[in-house]
C-alpha cells in the first residue's frame, strides 16, 4: 500500500522588528564621518570672491597735503598761478569771440539768451562720496537787472498746518499769494517791477505736479527766489531738473528788513554746482555785449569760488574753456597734462559691525561671522580664518540659507587653469608685438 506524503505547511518566519535610528544616533554618526574642513590655501587668496580683504587707504602726510572737498591737494600747489594763466588766456579768447560775433551776428529776438558766455571746468576725477554741494557767487558786473530779467518769488503759506491736508485747500488757488503781494508792497515797497510773480508752496504743488511741468516752470524764469525756510523742501521737490546749469534757485530771508535789497542782489547771483559723479561744471559769467574787463572780473570771482567748491580745487582741473551757453564748442584757456592718479581721493571710513558666534547647526570647531553688509562667513574656531563650508561633500538641504560650494579640489583646478590661460595670452600678445616691430624695421 503506497504511503501518502503529508505536505506540512510552511513555517511563517517572524521577522524581528528593526529599530529605527534615533536622531541622536544619526547626528553622532554624521559627526564621526564628517571631517574637519581644511582652511583656504594661500594661493587662492587673490581669487575674487573667496577671501575679501578691506582696501587699505593711502597714507597721506598732512604736512605735505591739504583736503579740498574730498580730495588731497599738495600744499606747494600754487592756485594763484593757475588763476593768472586762465585770466590771461581768457582775455584773448573773449576778443576772438567778440570778433566772431560781429562778423557772423544775425538779427534775433532772443539775442541776450544766445549771446550768453559761460566758463566750463573739466576735472581729472569726479567726486564720488559725500553730498551734493553748491556755492552762490555774487558777480561784480552782472548783465541782469529788473528791466531784462524775470524773477519768481516762492513763499510759505500763512496757515501751513491746516493746508497740509488737501481737503482744506481753498477754492482760490492764489488766495495766500495775494495776501503776500499786499504785504510786500506795503512793508517793503516791492511791486511787479522787482518780482514778476509771487507764489506759495501749496499753490506750486497744485499747479505743477509732474516732472515735465516742474522743468518748464524752472525754464520760464531767469531767477527763482525761495524763502530760506522752504529752500530745502523746494529743492527736493524740484528734483534733478533743479541741478542744471542755470536753474538752481536762490534763497532769501523774507523777515529781513532789507528784503528789497536782497531780491535785487539775487539778479547778479550765480550758483556753481558740485554734484556727485560729474566731471564737467558750467557757470554763466555774463554777455558778449559787456566790456571784456567786466567779464574778466566776473571770471576772477568764479575762479575764487571754484578753488573752494570744486573737488580738489584747481589742482584737479584737466582743462577750462570759454564757450557760448547755447553751443558745445569752447575755446580752451587752460590745459593740464598731469596724470589723474596724482589726485588722491579722500576715502571715507566705513564702520562695519561684525558679529561672531557659535551656531548649533554647524559641526564642532566651526563658528559663523555676520557683517552689517549682510556677508556670512564660516570660520575655524582655532585659527579664525574663513573656510569652505558647506561644500557639495557636506550635508545640506535645499532650503538652507548657506548654499553649498564646489569642492576645494575643483576650485583649485579652476584657478590654476585660469592663470595658465592668462599666461598664454600674455605670451601670445608679446609675440604679436615683437613680430609687428620686426616687420616695421624691415
Amino acid at each position: 500500500m503506497a504511503k501518502t506524503k503529508v505536505i506540512k505547511p510552511a513555517r511563517t518566519v517572524q521577522k524581528k522588528a528593526v529599530k529605527e535610528p534615533k536622531k541622536v544616533d544619526f547626528v553622532e554618526k554624521v559627526a564621526k564621518e564628517t571631517k574637519k574642513p581644511e582652511p583656504v590655501k594661500p594661493e587662492l587668496k587673490k581669487r575674487r570672491g573667496l577671501i575679501t580683504k578691506p582696501l587699505k587707504k593711502k597714507e597721506v602726510d598732512s604736512k605735505k597735503f591739504k583736503s579740498i572737498n574730498g580730495f588731497y591737494v599738495p600744499r606747494k600747489f600754487n592756485a594763484e598761478k593757475v588763476k593768472k594763466e586762465i585770466l590771461e588766456q581768457a582775455k584773448a579768447a573773449l576778443k576772438a569771440m567778440l570778433k566772431f560775433n560781429k562778423e557772423h551776428s544775425k538779427p534775433n529776438l532772443f539775442a541776450e539768451a544766445n549771446d550768453s558766455i559761460a566758463v566750463r571746468f573739466h576735472l581729472k576725477k569726479p567726486r564720488v562720496h559725500g553730498l551734493r554741494k553748491f556755492k552762490v557767487i555774487q558777480l561784480p558786473h552782472s548783465d541782469r537787472d529788473p528791466g531784462n530779467s524775470t524773477v519768481c518769488l516762492i513763499l510759505s503759506d500763512q496757515n501751513a498746518k491746516t493746508l497740509r491736508n488737501p481737503k482744506n485747500w481753498p477754492n482760490e488757488v492764489d488766495k495766500n499769494a495775494q495776501i503776500w503781494k499786499d504785504w510786500l508792497r506795503e512793508e517793503h515797497g516791492i511791486t511787479g517791477n522787482e518780482v514778476d510773480k509771487v507764489m506759495t508752496y501749496v499753490q506750486f504743488k497744485r499747479e505743477y505736479r509732474s516732472k515735465i511741468d516742474i522743468a518748464r516752470f524752472l525754464r520760464s524764469y531767469d531767477k527763482i527766489v525761495i524763502h530760506e525756510q522752504l529752500f530745502k523742501t523746494m529743492v527736493k521737490h524740484f528734483g534733478k531738473s533743479c541741478w542744471n546749469t542755470n536753474l538752481f534757485p536762490v534763497k532769501v530771508n523774507v523777515r529781513s528788513g532789507k528784503l528789497k535789497e536782497n531780491i535785487l542782489k539775487a539778479y547778479s547771483q550765480e550758483t556753481l554746482l558740485s554734484p556727485l559723479n560729474s566731471i564737467t561744471h558750467v557757470l554763466r559769467i555774463g554777455n558778449i555785449h559787456q566790456k571784456p574787463e567786466f567779464l574778466l572780473e566776473n571770471l576772477s570771482a568764479v575762479l575764487d569760488a571754484a578753488a573752494v567748491i570744486l573737488p580738489g580745487g584747481l589742482y584737479n582741473l584737466r582743462r577750462a574753456g570759454i564757450a557760448w551757453m547755447t553751443t558745445n564748442q569752447e575755446l580752451p584757456v587752460y590745459v593740464d597734462f598731469g596724470a589723474a592718479n596724482e589726485v588722491i581721493a579722500k576715502v571715507p571710513e566705513e564702520k562695519i559691525e561684525v558679529i561672531e558666534d557659535e551656531c548649533s547647526t554647524l559641526p564642532d570647531g566651526l563658528k559663523i561671522r555676520i557683517s552689517s553688509k549682510g556677508k556670512i562667513e564660516v570660520l575655524d574656531e582655532q585659527s579664525g580664518e574663513p573656510i569652505f563650508y558647506p561644500t557639495i561633500e557636506d550635508e545640506w538641504e535645499k532650503h538652507d540659507d548657506l548654499k553649498p560650494k564646489h569642492s576645494k579640489d575643483s576650485l583649485i583646478a579652476r584657478e590654476v587653469k585660469k592663470r595658465k590661460v592668462q599666461e598664454i595670452k600674455k605670451l601670445a600678445k608679446k609675440a604679436r608685438l615683437a613680430k609687428g616691430n620686426a616687420n616695421k624695421k624691415e
